[in-house]
């Protein structure tokens, strides 16, 4: 299986690693984390600070953590993946807040690697 060229550099992670360490993470934010877009800028004083989907960071995690999990993912769900990784690489941009349809495209990567975890690992 080709690696994408973009994120090549990250280590093939044994799959157990992914089911014990990572998993655990996909499923809280599916679960856990908000979809809601409030009208400004996310403030570290709101008390869902870390839970908005909204948030770079949040993107930059489920980033890293796709790219990490990408070596043990088979076809078609590995080229869905590498799509949005290049998507979020080459047309997202980072200096404004996540639209509604980003969020939308980010879940249903999100819900699919789960239940490939859940099901096919």
């Amino acid at each position: 299986m080709e690696s994408p060229a973009p994120f090549s550099r990250f280590p093939v992670v044994p799959v157990e690693k992914i089911k014990q360490v990572f998993y655990p993470y996909f499923r809280r934010w599916r679960d856990e984390f908000l979809d809601d877009l409030p009208p400004a800028i996310v403030s570290r004083d709101d008390v869902n600070y870390s839970r908005y989907k909204c948030r770079n960071n949040w993107f930059n995690a489920f980033q890293g953590m796709l790219c990490l999990t990408l070596s043990q993912v088979t076809d078609p769900l590995y080229t869905e993946i590498r799509d949005y990784l290049d998507h979020l690489k080459s047309e997202v941009d980072w200096d404004s807040m996540r639209t509604r349809g980003e969020i939308e495209r980010a879940n249903m990567i999100l819900r699919k690697v789960a239940a490939y975890i859940e099901n096919e690992m």
